[in-house]
């Protein structure tokens, strides 16, 4: 596997996303997916990153999602770059989300892709953890095509 032989500090897993309107077995199945591709390049010594993904109908849905995970990784990622999902009702999930992994979780450092762009939304973050907001790259190409 060509990946295992790069050095690189960490790999985020493949984000299956999980949303609301779909199945719960849909849910779970791309769910098995991220945390299968992950242990499976963590026994090739990769170095994951776990993906943070899916807005929860309820409170168990969130335990089942992020009890899956490792307690207290060095570091997580969510991804927040989705225009056409930019509801009020959106970011107030977003906001939980990030709040639950936190209390679930208790990553030492939280990757927000696509957060500098939506930082005013993304609201308060919690205090503890290390948030890392990061552009979106087609955010980026956007910019770049506009200059040129």
């Amino acid at each position: 596997l060509k990946i295992s032989e790069e050095e690189w500090d960490g790999v985020c897993i493949p984000d299956y996303s999980i949303y609301t309107d779909e199945p719960f077995a849909q849910q779970l199945w791309n769910t098995y997916r991220q945390r299968w591709i992950g242990r499976f390049w963590q026994e090739l010594g990769i170095k994951i990153i776990p993906i943070i993904s899916g807005i929860a109908k309820d409170k168990s849905h969130t335990e089942w999602f992020l009890g899956t995970l490792p307690k207290e990784p060095p570091v997580v990622a969510l991804q927040v770059r989705t225009i056409g999902r930019g509801g009020k009702k959106y970011w107030v999930e977003i906001q939980k989300l990030i709040r639950d992994t936190i209390d679930i979780v208790s990553p030492q450092k939280f990757i927000i892709y696509g957060g500098i762009e939506h930082e005013s939304r993304l609201g308060t973050l919690p205090k503890g953890t290390e948030f890392i907001l990061l552009d979106s790259y087609m955010t980026k190409r956007r910019h770049g095509l506009k200059k040129g």
